[in-house]
């Protein structure tokens, strides 16, 4: 892990990490972009910030569980517990996927996790639509958790 500052972003570019559950129960991270950004001015008129709104676009993105948690150790094979953003405040953890697939989530990520118990492909006593996960330390975090359904097969959905 390095702690040398990371570049900033490039204009109108707000990556994220999705999570996601292909038809046959497997679970998967993609590197992402939220689509459709449109340029605001800001209030004075003298900068522009890019802007989408999430709740207008996305069905079942109006209502929220807002939770800060402090992560420490490991989280053994799971599910989420209902599709939710986890943002990493300060600290590192990483989460591994049934298909082998690993991402470190520094501060200033965020993912996106639709690997519910509700997923269509989730199978009980089996790993289908799970994931695991552990902090590289204490790892601070803010997980916005929504009433959206989970969906299988369709990565980068913002």
């Amino acid at each position: 892990l390095s702690s040398a500052p990371r570049p900033p972003p490039a204009d109108g570019s707000i990556r994220y990490v999705h999570l996601w559950v292909s038809e046959d129960g497997e679970s998967h991270l993609k590197d992402c972009v939220v689509k459709n950004m449109t340029v605001k001015t800001l209030p004075g008129g003298r900068s522009a910030q890019y802007v989408r709104n999430l709740a207008d676009s996305i069905e079942g993105l109006n209502t929220t569980n807002v939770i800060i948690t402090q992560m420490l150790g490991p989280n053994p094979w799971h599910h989420c517990p209902q599709t939710q953003f986890v943002l990493t405040l300060s600290g590192t953890w990483f989460v591994n996927t049934t298909d082998g697939d690993q991402r470190y989530l520094p501060a200033g990520a965020w993912i996106y996790q639709d690997d519910t118990i509700d997923n269509p492909a989730a199978k009980p006593g089996t790993r289908r639509a799970m994931h695991s996960s552990e902090a590289v330390g204490p790892c601070n975090q803010m997980v916005l958790q929504w009433r959206r359904a989970p969906v299988v097969g369709h990565p980068c959905p913002f």
